[in-house]
């Protein structure tokens, strides 16, 4: 989203201006809601005073959402299948359930690996021998995960999955756009 944030000339905007940020987080807070009103969500968010007031200056960012996460219309009002279907991002259920969302674990994962390699382009031997510390540190962990030690989340992130599931919890009885300004003032794009 960052990226396409950058690419419609709005990353000024959107670090400078903190209201501005968080109605285009509310984009990204529509994976949040029940497959089933995603659709119906999304056009109350683009039908809200932000983004009819900002219509022009949002029209790439929007015609990248709906090209990518919620369909376009066609001429008879229908939604167009969207490169992604809501059942591949979708993650009103998992906050629900209290499960852990996959990126997060991805991205830690990611970051890890490369404290690990430290450089951006390394050789190919570097690489290897990158590979095997890890390899060896997740035998560690399973064992550690067999004898029941499993390592509990960072209180910053249980923190914040804990004020998400609340809210998701509450979709049935919250305004919709309310329910995504709450979802969008718990997380971040990554800058």
């Amino acid at each position: 989203m960052w990226h396409h944030i950058q690419s419609a000339g709005l990353q000024r905007r959107y670090i400078e201006n903190s209201d501005f940020a968080l109605h285009l987080r509310q984009l990204t807070a529509v994976a949040f809601v029940p497959e089933n009103h995603v659709s119906e969500v999304y056009e109350e968010l683009l039908d809200s005073d932000f983004y009819t007031q900002n219509e022009e200056l949002l029209v790439p960012l929007i015609n990248y959402f709906e090209d990518t996460w919620i369909g376009r219309l066609d001429r008879r009002r229908q939604r167009r299948q969207p490169l992604f279907p809501a059942n591949v991002y979708n993650c009103y259920d998992l906050a629900n359930q209290d499960i852990p969302r996959t990126n997060n674990a991805v991205e830690g994962w990611h970051n890890r690996f490369s404290s690990l390699l430290n450089a951006a382009h390394t050789n190919i031997w570097k690489f290897i021998d990158s590979l095997k510390k890890e390899y060896h540190l997740n035998v560690l962990k399973i064992e550690q995960y067999i004898a029941g030690n499993v390592p509990p989340r960072k209180k910053k992130y249980q923190d914040t999955a804990n004020r998400i599931t609340a809210i998701v919890v509450d979709f049935p009885t919250r305004p919709n756009l309310e329910y995504l300004r709450g979802i969008a003032h718990n997380f971040q794009l990554q800058i």
